[in-house]
């Protein structure tokens, strides 16, 4: 029959091909280079196949085409302008596997061969279907894809470095979404805020990496380590955290903007020992007096006297 009816093919009134659509028809074999004599050719959607080499000039310079391929076969990656609009990663992925071994200085060819928190990551982060936000399984050149992926593995790091793992905060949706994420329009993360989630774990050094971060609400946790230089010093950043973790104490000018206390309170144990000449660390080992103070003192909720539990630096 005419070719203009066979699948995926739509021909103009002069009997021309325009558009060959060939997606998800799971076909193997070498990429056809001889696409480029179809001199009408618009539209060519060859994603989801398994398909041997790269789309060719001849095919990528035609006017006004619009082309969606697999990573295998695009000229350009996912998120940037070239031969193809949309790009499809394929499994497993070259540009991710690339891409993780990137951003945390891994061999991410084989995650099973990692520790722990690297492996998680590497494994999440390596699957693409974990990154398909989109319906069609496509990645527009329109949407920045690679900065978005970028920050995605920072996010997961600080998912699996603590218990917001168990918590099922991390999905497969756009991270922007997430709970306490907030982007700008470039879908650059902006906003962290995890106050009163209850994890634990290390402090989440990579948050360093998030180029537009102004804000960072911590508090409220048990994470151990101290907030890096690298996000201490990014430009009219805000933070709020514990005093375990701020570099600042409370009611000083440093790191964060607010400190919230901690029960116990290092701080309020040494201020009290400071103060009152004694050791505060116990105070049930203490005359009346001393005692009594010392326990109210030590207990941080005497003295909140912002509703949100913070102390500004103000």
């Amino acid at each position: 029959g005419d070719h203009c009816a066979w699948s995926g093919i739509t021909c103009n009134a002069e009997k021309k091909v325009t558009t060959v659509v060939i997606e998800d028809f799971g076909i193997e074999g070498t990429f056809p280079q001889s696409l480029s004599k179809l001199t009408e050719l618009t539209t060519l959607t060859t994603d989801g196949n398994s398909l041997a080499g790269t789309i060719s000039d001849g095919v990528c310079n035609k006017n006004n085409i619009q082309i969606v391929g697999d990573e295998t076969n695009c000229p350009n990656n996912v998120g940037t302008d070239g031969c193809c609009a949309a790009v499809r990663l394929t499994d497993p992925s070259p540009y991710l596997i690339n891409l993780v071994s990137s951003e945390m200085n891994i061999d991410a060819s084989d995650c099973s061969l990692l520790p722990d928190l690297e492996r998680n990551v590497c494994n999440f982060m390596k699957d693409d279907e974990n990154h398909y936000v989109f319906g069609d399984d496509q990645y527009p050149d329109s949407f920045p894809y690679e900065s978005w992926l970028k920050e995605r593995v920072v996010l997961a790091e600080m998912n699996f470095g603590t218990t917001l793992s168990s918590n099922s905060w991390i999905n497969t949706g756009d991270h922007c979404a997430w709970s306490g994420i907030t982007c700008n329009a470039e879908k650059k993360v902006t906003t962290v805020v995890i106050e009163d989630f209850g994890i634990e774990g290390t402090f989440p050094q990579s948050l360093s990496k998030l180029t537009e971060l102004t804000t960072l609400t911590t508090d409220g946790n048990s994470l151990a380590g101290t907030i890096s230089d690298g996000v201490c010093n990014k430009n009219n950043i805000q933070i709020v955290g514990d005093e375990t973790n701020c570099p600042n104490n409370v009611g000083t000018d440093g790191c964060c903007a607010a400190v919230r206390l901690t029960d116990p309170s290092p701080y309020l144990i040494n201020l009290v020992s400071s103060e009152m000449n004694i050791d505060a660390s116990d105070c049930s080992l203490l005359p009346d007096l001393e005692r009594n103070v010392c326990n109210f003192m030590k207990d941080d909720e005497n003295h909140y006297v912002f509703g949100d539990d913070q102390y500004p630096d103000s």
